[in-house]
């Protein structure tokens, strides 16, 4: 009986993970700590102490609508790859002055991530998402 179920479990509910799974436009705004409109302006790789390398970006900020003050110019995103083996599949490769709406993840480092790529819409999304001030 406990190999049937098991069995049954593996073929009824396979598994997905979280970063695969399709949210609408409004669930991805809610999930995000940050909304802004903005352009990634400049990258950088820094070691740390212990030789561990990080990507780093800087987002001007053009429009505000979530999570940062009004009067935030920039944020310092953590760009991919995020593990010290390198890419994976799931990592979100930004090509210079990428822009538009971005909807990031806030780390206890303070730093920011853009976690999926959905997540950076074209600005036009915004005024289906955002009241905008006139």
């Amino acid at each position: 009986m406990m190999i049937t179920t098991a069995f049954f479990s593996i073929m009824v509910a396979p598994s997905v993970r979280a970063d695969q799974l399709f949210f609408t436009a409004k669930e991805l705004v809610k999930m995000a700590d940050v909304a802004v409109i903005g352009t990634l302006v400049d990258k950088h790789q820094i070691t740390l102490p212990g030789d561990q390398a990080i990507n780093l970006g800087v987002l001007r900020i053009e429009e505000h609508f979530k999570g940062v003050e009004k009067t935030q110019t920039t944020l310092l995103l953590q760009l991919a790859p995020y593990h010290k083996a390198g890419f994976t599949s799931t990592d979100v490769l930004l090509p210079d002055n990428a822009q538009g709406l971005w909807l990031l993840k806030k780390y206890p480092s303070g730093l920011y991530r853009l976690e999926r790529s959905d997540a950076l819409m074209p600005e036009q999304d915004v005024a289906e998402l955002f009241k905008r001030d006139k």
